[in-house]
């Protein structure tokens, strides 16, 4: 039996999408935690998860599970911090972020605390290929413009 990852908390007459917190206790990004059934749940803002927003908006199937290897692209800290939580600590989130965008914040206080989260910095600007994957990924997640995601896709071969 799937265990399912992703859950619909509501609050007043408001639904929220929301994973259960790999970090009990620890916020991300100044999310609303909500205790249920003795665990702890993060809400998923919408507004600031592109992935989110698409379940909000109906998106039927995500092939990311507990114990998948998801590789997230350019993506941003809050959703890489949610698919963490989705593949709990028998996956993996390769995240590959451009050096110059990566916050002070996610380095110091949410990295450490999430060892699922496996940080590849680059410079995009550059010529790139992913050797620090070293095995099949279950899926991948890119957050990125149309000719900035062909030159990625085409990197990874």
């Amino acid at each position: 039996m799937v265990e399912r990852r992703i859950f619909w908390i509501t609050l007043g007459e408001q639904k929220h999408t929301a994973t259960i917190n790999l970090v009990p206790g620890i916020k991300v990004y100044n999310e609303k935690l909500v205790e249920k059934d003795g665990k702890e749940y993060r809400l998923w803002n919408p507004l600031r998860s592109k992935l989110s927003a698409a379940i909000n908006n109906g998106l039927e199937y995500l092939p990311i599970d507990n114990g998948s290897k998801v590789l997230c692209v350019d993506a941003s800290e809050i959703t890489v911090s949610h698919i963490s939580d989705i593949v709990g600590n028998d996956g993996a989130v390769y995240f590959v972020v451009d050096k110059k965008s990566l916050s002070d914040h996610f380095l110091k206080k949410v990295h450490p605390d999430r060892s699922n989260i496996i940080l590849i910095q680059k410079l995009f600007s550059e010529d790139n290929n992913y050797s620090e994957i070293n095995e099949s990924v279950d899926f991948a997640y890119f957050e990125q413009d149309q000719n900035k995601l062909t030159k990625t896709i085409t990197d990874c071969q």
